[in-house]
């Protein structure tokens, strides 16, 4: 402290009066956590760059393929000697929801198997700095439309990544009909034990705008309920 205090000219030092300030974002970017054995307050040192990552409220990370190569892809070079990251977090709903349909499903299951988070938008592709959001469908949105009788396929995806919750989606087609679905876990691919992913299919046979309770733990999801529409058959 003297030497640095002579190099940097000061006329005196002292300590900070707190190191709350200090604590407070540690505890925020996750450096201090909860022990879960002793219970205690613990600065963690990652073995890994990509378990340091936290990212901010409404944002997820990303697969760890995607983030260690997302400087590539986007077209920048990373120093020799350095590890570096380009936008390791998506920002996304804590489950979204969204219809497939036949071919989209499986470009959506090879994304994932390559480690591509499912975007709505992407500077590299809109050549503009403008964040990257998922696909999801809001809360009270028409999330699809489908012909009398004709079956949707809905796709969930858990981005809180809670292992073994199970979620079952409830139909209102009507002020007093109501019906239970219960959504079935994607099968894992590669070394993953858990997809974190579900699938539901619902048909209608009453036209009108149906809604779609979702429920993940036996609790509503934030984004719902979204809205079905059913349109006459075209026969």
């Amino acid at each position: 402290a003297a030497e640095a205090k002579t190099n940097g000219k000061y006329t005196g030092w002292r300590s900070t009066l707190s190191y709350m300030e200090l604590r407070n974002m540690q505890v925020e970017t996750n450096f201090i956590r909860r022990n879960e054995t002793s219970g205690l307050q613990q600065c963690i040192r990652s073995s890994k760059i990509y378990d340091a990552i936290v990212c901010p409220p409404g944002h997820f990370r990303r697969r760890e393929e995607e983030v260690l190569a997302g400087c590539e892809l986007a077209g920048l070079s990373c120093d020799e000697g350095f590890q570096c990251l380009c936008r390791p977090c998506v920002k996304s709903f804590d489950v979204d929801v969204f219809p497939v349909f036949g071919d989209e499903l499986l470009q959506r299951d090879a994304n994932k198997n390559n480690g591509q988070t499912p975007v709505a938008a992407s500077a590299s592709t809109t050549g503009d700095d403008e964040e990257e959001i998922s696909i999801g469908c809001p809360k009270m949105a028409l999330c699809g439309s489908i012909e009398q009788t004709k079956p949707i396929r809905f796709r969930a995806v858990d981005n809180k990544k809670r292992s073994g919750i199970g979620m079952s989606v409830f139909v209102h087609a009507g002020q007093s009909e109501t019906r239970e679905i219960r959504a079935t876990p994607v099968l894992p691919t590669g070394n993953e034990t858990e997809s974190f992913m579900y699938d539901f299919v619902i048909a209608e046979e009453r036209v009108g705008v149906v809604v779609l309770e979702i429920l993940a733990g036996g609790k509503q999801i934030p984004e719902s309920p979204l809205r079905l529409e059913v349109t006459p058959r075209n026969c």
